[in-house]
């Protein structure tokens, strides 16, 4: 018995053929190889699926614990979101760099036992088809980005619950406005209000109650319906704002690849 091939290390480098390397030595009939050739050939096929079932619930794995669930430290800038991404990457690599090498051995299977099973055939190496097969797949593998496949999506959406997560833990429930209530402009350098807790910036806070103040330094709060007095001793810094920023930004830079790429998806 012939023994089977193994996925290698690299999945990107196609791996030795363990199969009989002429096709039809004369002890063995070429119908006995042939069926020899056929069961080796599945069993590597066999070999190859299970890796790629293996990658995928890997993939599941590093999306489910992409969360606050499992890490409450993460956030989608964070260092861990990139080391999650990275990893999904390589998973979505391997695991297609595994679907070619079972789409190969499926060709090299149906190709060589046809050639087996004629008795007009010559001689041609098993080792050849494989690789010309793979060859140029696995050079455009090598280049792909997955930004725009379904796995990675999910992993950002996860990352997006995250970030949720985060802001409703530093800010509470409420949405946070990233534009002043006075000017009327994206919050450069942001406040809170200690008092009411709505966001300005400094620069226009500290320009309304300039304007506005009464005796004691104080000044109504500029947004609408707000009853509250904000002073300049009832400022604090709010670094939740430029988070937001961030995660819109990110957000729509994501959006935007998103529309871009969806029609250069190609399905294996």
């Amino acid at each position: 018995a012939h023994s089977p091939c193994r996925p290698p290390a690299n999945p990107n480098t196609p791996p030795p053929l363990l199969l009989p390397a002429s096709p039809h030595p004369a002890t063995m009939p070429r119908g006995d190889l042939a069926g020899q050739v056929n069961a080796d050939a599945t069993e590597c096929i066999a070999l190859w699926q299970d890796l790629e079932d293996i990658t995928t619930q890997a993939i599941r794995t590093v999306t489910a614990h992409a969360s606050k669930q499992f890490d409450p430290d993460i956030t989608s800038t964070s260092e861990k979101a990139r080391e999650h991404r990275e990893t999904l990457v390589e998973l979505l690599r391997l695991k297609e760099a595994a679907a070619l090498h079972s789409a190969a051995m499926t060709t090299v299977k149906r190709d060589i036992t046809s050639r087996l099973l004629d008795e007009n055939a010559g001689d041609e190496s098993l080792s050849d088809g494989y690789q010309s097969f793979l060859g140029p797949k696995l050079a455009a593998l090598e280049s792909k980005t997955f930004e725009a496949s379904r796995e990675y999506k999910t992993l950002d959406r996860t990352l997006r619950d995250a970030d949720d997560e985060e802001l409703q833990m530093e800010g509470g429930d409420a949405p946070i406005n990233t534009k002043c209530p006075m000017t009327g402009a994206e919050i450069e350098s942001a406040v809170k209000s200690t008092k009411c807790g709505h966001y300005y910036d400094l620069e226009g806070i500290n320009g309304h109650i300039r304007a506005s103040a009464r005796a004691g330094g104080t000044a109504r709060c500029p947004v609408a319906g707000c009853g509250s007095r904000v002073g300049k001793d009832d400022l604090e810094r709010a670094p939740e704002v430029a988070h937001e920023q961030r995660r819109k930004k990110a957000r729509a830079t994501q959006t935007a690849r998103e529309s871009e790429g969806e029609e250069d998806v190609v399905e294996i």
